[in-house]
């Protein structure tokens, strides 16, 4: 079952439930699984989104307090410009201000499940055709990254910073190893040890408490973290074969 990273912002409790409850009932009778963040606070989000934590997809209401979401979405597509960002109000006087920040679609909350439905359908549609990998872009500072993601081979943490390495180079940058690792948690990269995260597809075999990799890269696994491990490889593996099968 593929996954897509999903952020979804209201101020509403009742109204964050139920968008987050019909997102993942659409995307699973699609035959995708939506990693969803809800935020009930935008300041939080835009927090969040400064400090480099991106999302495949966003759901924003547009009339909240402290930040409201067309300043949010502004700050967003101003740091990543391929950003996917929905709108979904009651408040439909404010789809021409939405145009400004570039949408894929506006959800009116008045005719929520069609246009939700017509939405999502056409994101699926698109993000299948989308021949580009993946990439994540980390801001950190002044710089930005960005890495494909299945050019990733492992990632280690050293100290405060983080040595993020692919088959053609190295690349140290100065990050979190648990806000990586939830970046990544979409794209089936295990948490080996408190000082590695590692890309499953490059995983060759897992022999008591090492794994080795293709390349012949030999990775220690934390004996508090052995069983959770190898459960999780087998499930990557398992929705790999289901995913091909389909």
């Amino acid at each position: 079952m593929k996954s897509i990273s999903i952020a979804i912002c209201e101020d509403n409790y009742s109204s964050l439930s139920y968008i987050e409850q019909s997102v993942q009932k659409f995307l699973s009778s699609r035959g995708y699984h939506g990693v969803i963040s809800s935020y009930s606070s935008s300041f939080n989000l835009y927090s969040l989104i400064q400090e480099g934590i991106r999302f495949g997809l966003y759901f924003l209401d547009i009339d909240m307090p402290k930040v409201n979401g067309l300043t949010l979405a502004a700050t967003i597509r101003s740091l990543d410009e391929s950003a996917v960002i929905m709108f979904v109000s009651a408040k439909e006087e404010y789809v021409f201000d939405a145009i400004k920040v570039q949408p894929f679609r506006f959800i009116r909350k008045s005719h929520f499940q069609s246009d939700l439905s017509e939405a999502l359908e056409e994101y699926l549609r698109q993000n299948q055709e989308e021949k580009e990998d993946t990439v994540i872009t980390i801001e950190v500072q002044n710089e930005i990254y960005r890495f494909s993601v299945s050019d990733i081979l492992y990632i280690q943490a050293k100290d405060n910073y983080l040595d993020i390495i692919t088959a053609k180079k190295n690349t140290l940058i100065r990050y979190k190893i648990s806000d990586m690792e939830k970046l990544l948690e979409p794209y089936q990269f295990l948490r080996i040890h408190k000082s590695y995260l590692v890309n499953y597809r490059y995983i060759f075999s897992l022999q008591g408490k090492t794994v080795t990799l293709e390349d012949g890269t030999q990775l220690p696994i934390s004996r508090y973290r052995l069983s959770e491990v190898q459960e999780k490889f087998k499930e990557c593996i398992y929705n790999a074969v289901k995913s091909d099968n389909l």
